[in-house]
Formats: C-alpha cells, structure tokens, sequence
C-alpha cells in the first residue's frame, strides 16, 4: 500500500470527528440519517477516482455511489413509497447496475454479464411486485419464464465461442497449442 492510500482512513477519521465536534459545539448540526447515505455517497466517489489506475474499482464505486444516493433518497422523504416498501428489489437492481459498469470498462469478461442479468431481472421483478406493477399472478408466470436466462446464457456462450475461434484462426490455420510452442522454441534455441 503506497503513502497516499494509507492516509485515506486517517484523513475520513478526521472529518467524521470534526463533523461531530461541530455538532457537540452546536456550531454545525447534521442529522445522522443524512450523513452515513452521504458518507456512502463518497466512498463511491472515492472508488471512481481510482478508476483510471483500477478499472476494478468502477465495482464498488456504483455500488456505493447507487446504495447511498438510494438511502439518501429515502432518509429525506423523497420517492418513499417506491423506495420503502421495495428496498430489496432496488438494491438488487443497484447491485446488477454495477455488474453492467464493471462489464463496460472490461469488455472482454463477458461473464459479468450473467450475474448482471439476474440481479436487474430478480430485482425489477420483486420491485414491480412490491410497488404494485404487476401483480402476483403475472409474477407468477414472469418467473415461469426463468429457463430463458439460462438460454440467453448458453447463447452468449455459444457466440463468444465462435468469436474466439474466428480470432483464433489466421487464414484457415489453427494456432499452434502452447506445448507447440515451447518444443519448436527449444530447436531453434537449444538450451546450453
């Protein structure tokens, strides 16, 4: 761990201590309720500037970012019947969200796409349900459906291995395997 990143937690030691001092001062009041979400909030912005070293960190930064704008929202009173009664629902589609952000910065790990879809898919299903979209009937045979996934999985699957294939190849020729590789490299470099 570099200088910079170990002073991190000191630096939001000292901000969350003034903030209390200000607030036993009566000097600055703050209301709990308002201040963890924000602190989330910034946590995920923290995560986005350290995108550009570690596009890993695009992860936790709309996971966080998403969470406390979420429970922000819902500390203030705005949105409350959509955000109280289906919490859950949102947080799964949060938690899809940053699979597709991570996805985005790394194309080439289509797998994130899988978990991506069935946590926006679960979680549109419990919220919709929650708030009163549809109903429980539809529910019911929305989730009768969920083979579908699987398929659309296959498919990727079955696409990207194509794609690799395609690539793998150069003007009809199959690349050599590894083992190839190394035995053609010790004849022309025999080892001393």
């Amino acid at each position: 761990m570099n200088r910079s990143q170990s002073m991190w937690p000191g630096i939001v030691l000292i901000v969350i201590g003034l903030l209390l001092l200000l607030k036993q001062l009566d000097i600055f009041l703050f209301d709990w309720s308002v201040l963890w979400p924000s602190l989330v909030i910034l946590l995920g912005i923290f995560f986005f500037v350290r995108m550009p070293r570690d596009r890993g960190a695009v992860f936790p930064g709309v996971l966080f970012f998403l969470s406390g704008l979420l429970f922000l929202a819902k500390n203030l009173g705005w949105y409350e019947p959509y955000i109280d009664v289906s919490i859950g629902g949102m947080l799964m589609i949060i938690l899809g969200l940053a699979f597709v952000a991570l996805y985005v910065v790394q194309p080439e790990n289509w797998g994130l796409l899988i978990p991506a879809g069935l946590f926006l898919f679960f979680g549109f299903i419990i919220w919709a349900d929650r708030v009163g979209i549809i109903d429980w009937y539809t529910r019911r045979q929305i989730l009768r459906l969920w083979p579908i996934l699987l398929i659309l999985i296959g498919a990727g699957i079955v696409v990207s291995g194509f794609q690799a294939s395609g690539h793998s190849r150069e003007n009809g020729k199959i690349p050599p395997s590894r083992s190839e590789e190394i035995s053609k490299a010790e004849k022309t470099n025999p080892p001393e």
